[in-house]
């Protein structure tokens, strides 16, 4: 009898180390975390209403799913969507991509020359936009059913009939809504921005006709040639952006009476009764912000609602976000006391309260309750490699963690915000797709996905901590070590280093935050050590501004920290 079982021990043994003996090849490495090696997850999720959400399957269905009962119906195929655009003498679409719920019935979609809005339920194209094919950088306006997009320098909006000029330069060094103003740093990215009821759009107009051609090397052509950038080195001039107003009713564009020199206007705010635009406008030297008001209609600055200050920087990355029972009250994003949190202020400036606190950072609103008693946020209050979802409360600042197990969490929440589609994963977990309600209540699991490299031969990889060169600051650091280590034995290591601000490439996620190539070195026999120092993201101002004006310094000294 003991014979037989350790027989049959020794057999499952066996098995197990025989389905473990595939290797990643180079394909694999590359394009294997997209593709034949990605864990199982839903793309495109969108909320139909508040009980059903949609997303796309194989990129051919368009698939609606219950919220409570988890029952499934494909509501849209891509060959049906392709007849109905034929007929109405617009392309085809090669797959579904990017998609929006217009209103219950309809689906808007985009395509490089048009818009289309589609009523799934009568089968019929309710309107189209009709744009250009050298057409970039759309702007759907659901209130007044318009998108704004660029054609080289020049603005553009197509309403359901025809498109107008909005703006006509045609010296291509005055460029018009494009999103890549002050080089996409404090969060840019678009350059247009339509009032809450449609009746006007702002857009950034910069000037870099000042500014030096620095030339690069497109190495895309048959034979590599050059294309010049417009880069403004460090002391010398900036470009100079304004910010217009174009009146859709009127036709006539106004432009904010802002300053003439050398700064940002980093983020660009609604009111939401259309009068006015508020403009987070920061100097040269990126210390000293300033929320200015100006009126929309004869483009004069009102006031300021507030500044902030800071011996070496201040970042205003994110809009104002206003209240819709409260229109005079608006959410702002800060590090003013050191972590990036959420306060409350009326629009004459005034702070009414800290709405987040604690030594961790925000890293996303997700919107009001119904009532806007609460806020939904993501944060890094248990870790700064992990992200969770959580309910505030702003008159309390109580908070209520509504995700549950360590990792990495992203929520889509439904309008009224009572449920929400958690998309999580981490070093154990490849993937878990689950319905959680406004309280933390797990409404139904979606998906948990199969380990993709079960059948792998994986080198170890472990998360942990070590001192900074400071001596007392623990820094995160990821290690895959060679399939079958040897601990006798000397490896060559591989630093993988990003390290500069915005970064972050250790996580509580699955594969650590990387991807298939560092695992596939390690089959090589290499061990990949990398190490997020001071002066990467989410741990605070004090962690992140060490490299202020010592870039390379800090940096090296906790990377060899970890080398040691």
């Amino acid at each position: 009898m003991k014979k037989e079982i350790l027989l049959f021990i020794g057999l499952f043994i066996s098995v197990i180390a025989f389905s473990q003996t595939k290797q990643l090849t180079m394909e694999d490495a590359v394009f294997g975390r997209w593709y034949n090696l990605k864990p199982e997850s839903l793309s495109g999720v969108e909320w139909r209403n508040n009980q059903n959400y949609t997303f796309i399957e194989k990129w051919s269905r368009i698939v609606q799913a219950d919220a409570k009962t988890n029952e499934k119906d494909t509501l849209l195929k891509l060959e049906d969507l392709n007849k109905v655009l034929v007929a109405n003498s617009l392309p085809k679409m090669r797959y579904f991509g990017d998609y929006k719920w217009h209103n219950n019935d309809a689906i808007s979609f985009y395509d490089k020359a048009y818009h289309v809005v589609y009523n799934i339920t009568r089968s019929k194209i309710e309107f189209y936009n009709t744009t250009d094919d050298r057409a970039d950088n759309f702007r759907f306006c659901k209130e007044n059913s318009s998108i704004a997009y660029t054609v080289d320098n020049n603005l553009y909006i197509a309403d359901k009939s025809d498109a107008i000029y909005i703006t006509k330069d045609t010296n291509k060094g005055i460029v018009n809504g494009n999103p890549y103003t002050h080089r996409q740093e404090f969060g840019i990215d678009k350059g247009v921005f339509w009032s809450s009821k449609g009746n006007f759009m702002a857009f950034y107009r910069k000037d870099e006709t000042m500014v030096a051609d620095y030339p690069l090397v497109d190495v895309n052509t048959r034979i590599a040639s050059l294309k010049n950038t417009k880069y403004p080195m460090a002391g010398e001039t900036s470009e100079q952006v304004t910010l217009g107003v174009y009146n859709v009713q009127e036709g006539e564009t106004v432009f904010m009476k802002t300053k003439k020199d050398d700064h940002y206007l980093a983020r660009i705010s609604w009111d939401p009764s259309e009068k006015f635009v508020y403009i987070a406008e920061l100097n040269r030297g990126q210390n000293h912000m300033k929320l200015n008001k100006y009126d929309v209609n004869t483009g004069e600055f009102i006031q300021t609602l507030f500044e902030e200050k800071h011996p070496k920087y201040v970042e205003p990355e994110h809009d104002m976000i206003f209240l819709k029972t409260k229109p005079n009250q608006f959410l702002w994003f800060s590090e003013r006391d050191g972590y990036n949190h959420l306060y409350l202020h009326d629009v004459s400036g005034k702070l009414i309260k800290q709405v987040t606190k604690g030594n961790w950072v925000v890293t996303e609103f997700l919107g009001f309750d119904e009532k806007e008693k609460n806020i939904f946020i993501a944060s890094t209050k248990e870790s700064p490699i992990e992200r969770h979802i959580y309910k505030v409360n702003i008159k309390t600042g109580k908070m209520l963690q509504l995700t549950k197990g360590k990792g990495t969490h992203s929520a889509k929440f439904n309008p009224s915000h009572t449920y929400f589609v958690d998309n999580f994963s981490s070093t154990t977990v490849p993937g878990e797709v689950n319905i959680i309600d406004a309280n933390g209540k797990q409404i139904s699991n979606i998906i948990t996905s199969a380990n993709p490299l079960k059948d792998y031969k994986m080198g170890e990889m472990n998360i942990g901590t070590l001192k900074a060169a400071d001596g007392k600051t623990d820094l995160y650091y990821r290690m895959i070590k060679p399939v079958d280590f040897d601990p006798n034995k000397k490896y060559p290591v591989v630093v993988y280093v990003y390290g500069g601000p915005h970064s972050q490439l250790v996580s509580e996620s699955w594969l650590g935050g990387t991807g298939y190539w560092q695992y596939y070195m390690a089959q090589k026999d290499y061990i990949m050590f990398t190490l997020d120092n001071q002066g990467t993201d989410y741990r605070g101002f004090e962690f992140e501004n060490v490299i202020h004006r010592q870039c390379g310094q800090n940096e090296m000294l906790d990377q060899m920290k970890g080398v040691e």
